[in-house]
């Protein structure tokens, strides 16, 4: 439930984390790993019984004490569903579904990581970002300015946004401008 801390850089945190892993005292063995950004995803055999299970490595950095190094890790299983979905779908078919709506979001994700938008496309973020709806402006880097919902126009002062995938990945087209 917690965090373990005291490796002095990813790489040492992650290279322990492969020679080591045991869970509950039992011991597995790592059949294919990936770390993507500050999550080390793998799929993890348990050596006596053989049942597979994909686990996930929150890596950070930013733990500070005197006795012990920076990094650290929290790990967690498929069926506690992680809400992170950015696991390589290469380890989805080696282990048996243990949640069924947590694949379903990372293959979510990995299709709207690969959508292409269009310049002049209209989008709608969720309710929760401000502003709301862009126009798209560029693709390369992929840029939106405020969408004026009430004058159905882009705002002629609106500011260009720079839009990273991850912010845009729950974007619904709402219909083309102009």
């Amino acid at each position: 439930m917690g965090w373990l801390s005291g490796w002095n850089s990813k790489r040492e945190l992650i290279a322990h984390l492969r020679d080591n892993f045991s869970n509950d005292g039992c011991s597995h063995r790592i059949l294919r790993d990936s770390v993507v950004g500050r999550n080390f995803w793998f799929v993890a055999e348990h050596k006596t019984n053989g049942e597979r299970s994909i686990v996930l490595c929150l890596l950070s950095g930013k733990f500070k004490s005197e006795r012990c190094g920076p990094w650290g890790y929290k790990d967690m299983g498929e069926s506690s569903h992680p809400y992170y979905y950015d696991c390589p779908l290469g380890l989805l078919d080696l282990a048996p579904v243990a949640c069924q709506e947590w694949r379903d979001g990372v293959r979510a994700y990995h299709r709207a990581k690969k959508r292409t938008f269009a310049v002049g496309e209209r989008v709608s973020l969720p309710d929760t970002f401000r502003p709301h709806e862009f126009v798209i402006t560029s693709v390369k880097p992929l840029l939106g300015r405020e969408f004026n919902a009430t004058a159905h126009d882009m705002a002629p002062f609106g500011r260009d946004y720079r839009l990273p995938r991850t912010r845009i990945l729950e974007a619904k087209v709402a219909e083309p401008a102009g």
